[in-house]
């Protein structure tokens, strides 16, 4: 980074960004660096914007006492969640999540992670966004945000403690899961009618979306 006393480099005539994006919490993005899962909340528009709020007004300079392998130790402040709590990914909407997973796709290329998981994370996401359950509407849609949610986390617990067979294969989309988070959804749906209850809309991926960023991986990318 440039020191305080160097002149920066204003390029005139250079035009304003057509479009201007705030990048996630520096929380999550370490979270990532550590191949942790994170909630996908920290890379929709509105996590990304609350955190440059947040981040605006923690220097680096401000740090804090936390543990570190069983060791206190000062932290910076900016390392540490982006005030309020996360969005829990049971509970993203459809939109939230194309949006979201497209921006995770590229901050886990950013760090470097191994191509292997890369393309897992791709295959992942690409065929859980054009999966045919988007065809049933609202109860459709809940069963694939829940199946997210809950093997993203499973699949990030056995990264971190891997089973003596190996780690499943999150990019190819488990039908067996899909019909018990199927039968509970629509459980809790009669069990919703017969409280009064409404159900919500139907929700799509934006079409921007799914055409240019949820294509399957090619490992030039991490180049």
């Amino acid at each position: 980074s440039p020191r305080s006393n160097e002149a920066p480099n204003l390029v005139a005539g250079k035009p304003v960004p057509e479009v201007v994006e705030y990048p996630p919490a520096r929380f999550a993005t370490k979270k990532l660096g550590e191949r942790e899962y994170i909630e996908l909340s920290y890379f929709t528009p509105e996590g990304r914007e609350e955190a440059a709020r947040s981040e605006s007004v923690a220097s680096q300079e401000i740090f804090t006492l936390a543990k570190d392998d069983d060791v206190l130790a000062l932290k910076p402040v900016v390392n540490f969640k982006v005030k309020g709590k996360a969005l829990q990914d049971e509970e993203l909407s459809w939109e939230q999540l194309c949006i979201a997973s497209t921006n995770f796709l590229e901050h886990i290329v950013i760090k470097r992670w191994p191509v292997n998981m890369i393309e897992a994370m791709h295959s992942f996401f690409f065929h859980l966004t054009n999966h045919k359950l988007q065809n049933e509407g609202v109860d459709g849609i809940k069963v694939l945000i829940l199946y997210q949610a809950r093997v993203r986390r499973e699949w990030h617990r056995q990264i971190k403690n891997p089973p003596r067979d190996g780690i499943f294969d999150i990019g190819v989309i488990d039908d067996r899961a899909l019909r018990t988070l199927k039968d509970q959804v629509y459980d809790a749906k009669r069990s919703a009618i017969l409280a009064g209850e409404s159900t919500g809309s139907s929700e799509k991926c934006p079409q921007s979306n799914k055409s240019s960023a949820l294509q399957p991986f090619s490992s030039t990318n991490t180049h």
